[in-house]
C-alpha cells in the first residue's frame, strides 16, 4: 500500500525508518561478511549499493513528515539523541555506498560497472573482489553497522 507522505503520521513515518534500518543492515552485515571470508562477487555490492540508495530515500522521504522529530524524541530516552543517530547513520550510509562506487572497476567508454566477464562462447562470469581488495569495505560497513544497534 502506498500512502503519500503528507498524510503519513509520525508513527508510520518513524516505523517505517526503522524497519528500513533493520533491513539494511542485515544486507551490510551479509556482503561485509562475506567480503571477510574470501573473494565476493561484485555482483553483492553492485546490489547493496542499490539498496543503500534506497533506504537513503525511504528515509529521506520520511523525515519529512510534520511532527517526525518530536515523536520520535519521544520515543527514546532523554540520554539518546536520536536525531544525532540518525543523522550518524544515514552519513556512514552514505559513505558506504561511496565506497562501493568508487572502488567498483568500470567499463571506460561507458561508465557502468564492470560485473561480469564473457569467454566469448557465451558464457558469463562473475567478476570478484578479493578480501585484500574489500578491507576498506569492511571497515566503512562495520562503522555503518555500529550506528544501528
Amino acid at each position: 500500500m502506498s500512502v503519500p507522505v503528507s498524510v503519513r503520521t509520525p508513527h508510520f513515518a518513524l516505523d517505517t525508518i526503522i524497519n528500513q534500518a533493520e533491513a539494511i543492515k542485515g544486507q551490510v552485515a551479509r556482503v561485509r561478511n562475506l567480503s571477510a571470508l574470501g573473494d565476493s562477487p561484485r555482483t553483492a555490492y553492485n546490489e547493496l549499493q542499490r539498496h543503500l540508495q534506497r533506504a537513503l530515500d525511504v528515509w529521506d522521504a520520511n523525515t519529512s513528515v510534520p511532527g517526525l522529530k518530536e515523536y520520535a524524541i519521544g520515543q527514546y530516552p532523554a540520554t539518546l539523541d536520536i536525531v544525532a543517530e540518525f543523522v550518524a547513520t544515514r552519513a556512514a550510509a552514505i559513505a558506504l555506498q561511496l565506497w562501493i562506487f568508487n572502488n567498483m572497476p568500470r567499463h571506460t567508454p561507458s561508465g557502468a560497472p564492470l560485473l561480469y566477464t564473457d569467454n566469448l562462447k557465451g558464457q558469463l562470469s562473475v567478476l570478484m573482489f578479493t578480501s585484500a581488495q574489500t578491507a576498506d569495505f569492511r571497515i566503512e560497513a562495520d562503522a555503518f553497522l555500529a550506528t544501528i544497534s
